[in-house]
């Protein structure tokens, strides 16, 4: 053979340190570049390989003939095959395109895959080409440098080995091994943005302004690169000094401390965020609306997913699930001699006693009453609007509140504890204590950090 030179193929496999196992799966499409692949981890890297495919249920008899040939040819190779077989039409999510779903559900199928077959990860064959138009269909749809740097080499579970090669390239390893492939017959059709850029874009841009166009953008990408890892270096530094711990929120910034930010900050903070909780990131276009949104507005939400959203007030930033913003406020429970509730999900228990020591800690509270007190839970929805502060208008219905009265003494997050409410004073003498105990709603002990 001819195309004898592998480092660059056993460098990455190094970099992104999946060289030295002993079993890894390889995701095996048909086409020439999983083909490739195939050959490269059987004659190359010689550890144990498994073969992985997903049929996605989207070219009917295309897909099954797809998966026939794989299943034959790694028969014949003596490479274990496990094909999936998805549904994607009907499991894409809302508002989400068929090449979304379909690499969406490929993606975690083969993770999910690899794991329960021993292995350490799986290889894709995305090459130097993919790269190329992922940056241009990125810059199409208004990403920053996290887009225009390009696909990841390791995306958890997921390694992608040959994006220093190009498909022609990969195509010569398999003219010369005497391996056939399969093709898409949607490579080329423009049903697909990919193949609009593949077909027409870049045929174009080589014929008319520079043929080593791919190059060039294959240079840059490697300098976005650079700048994708200081953005998430400094965006993880950024929002880690300004984090708050709220209940049932995804994420929560300090409001105050997200202004104090530059702007070239804030977006990198809230990418960061977007990152950590696994969301989509905003394109530039959608980022500048959130900034202008968050700029002059103190009660405010973002829709950032299809089941998330960024909420604002003047003390706090949090990402929640959707249906947290839809909770009803419930009626105030009123308390007498011994018994147990639930508060939204939260269970509490409360008890009325002779003698007791006034105290209050995390998840329980003993208060002093006088002849005729009343004792309620109730949401921090239904107190005063100054009583309510700092707490955020969308866990207002979420609260529980213990008042005396009508009166708010104590509540079971401290951070929302307002130094307007009254303990009843130790220094009097008190006919009796009600003692309230709740459960905490994040699994947290008595004691633990909060």
């Amino acid at each position: 053979m001819v195309l004898r030179n592998f480092d660059g193929f056993k460098s990455a496999g190094l970099r992104q340190r999946w060289w030295n196992s002993k079993r890894m799966a390889v995701a095996l499409s048909g086409g020439s570049d999983s083909m490739a692949l195939l050959w490269l981890m059987v004659h190359v890297w010689g550890g144990e390989v498994v073969a992985l495919h997903v049929d996605h249920g989207i070219r009917g008899e295309s897909s099954s003939s797809d998966a026939r040939f794989v299943s034959e040819h790694c028969e014949s190779i003596g490479v274990p095959c496990h094909i999936a077989k998805r549904d994607v039409p009907g499991e894409m999510l809302k508002g989400e395109s068929v090449e979304l779903a379909a690499r969406r559900i490929r993606h975690r199928s083969l993770a999910d895959l690899s794991e329960e077959l021993g292995c350490s990860g799986v290889v894709l064959g995305h090459n130097s080409d993919d790269v190329v138009e992922t940056f241009f269909l990125n810059l199409a749809r208004g990403s920053g440098p996290f887009g225009l740097a390009g696909i990841p080499e390791v995306n958890g579970r997921l390694f992608r080995p040959v994006m220093g090669m190009s498909r022609e390239r990969l195509r010569d390893i398999l003219r010369e091994a005497g391996w056939s492939w399969v093709e898409d017959e949607t490579n080329d059709q423009d049903l697909y943005l990919r193949n609009r850029v593949r077909n027409e874009l870049l045929p174009l841009m080589k014929a008319r302004l520079n043929s080593s166009i791919g190059d060039h953008v294959l240079s840059l990408v490697e300098d976005m690169a650079d700048l994708r890892a200081q953005e998430e270096e400094e965006g993880e530094t950024l929002a880690s000094q300004i984090k708050k711990d709220l209940p049932r929120c995804l994420y929560t910034l300090s409001r105050e401390g997200f202004k104090s930010l530059s702007p070239r900050g804030k977006t990198w903070a809230l990418r960061h965020v977007g990152r950590y909780l696994g969301l989509r990131t905003l394109s530039r276009s959608r980022t500048k609306k959130l900034l202008d949104l968050e700029d002059r507005g103190s009660r405010w939400r973002f829709q950032w997913s299809s089941d998330v959203e960024l909420c604002g007030d003047r003390n706090f930033l949090s990402w929640v699930h959707r249906p947290l913003l839809e909770v009803s406020i419930p009626d105030p429970a009123i308390l007498s001699g011994e018994g147990e509730g639930v508060f939204q999900d939260i269970p509490f228990s409360w008890s009325f006693l002779r003698k007791r020591e006034p105290s209050a800690s995390a998840f329980s509270v003993a208060i002093p009453l006088l002849p005729g007190d009343k004792v309620s839970v109730r949401p921090m929805a239904s107190l005063s609007q100054k009583d309510r502060s700092p707490c955020p208008w969308w866990l207002l219905p979420c609260i529980p509140v213990v008042t005396v009265n009508d009166r708010p003494v104590w509540c079971p997050e401290p951070v929302f504890l307002n130094s307007r409410w009254e303990f009843p004073s130790d220094s009097v003498e008190y006919d009796s204590f009600c003692l309230v105990c709740f459960s905490d709603p994040n699994g947290r002990q008595e004691g633990e950090p909060r």
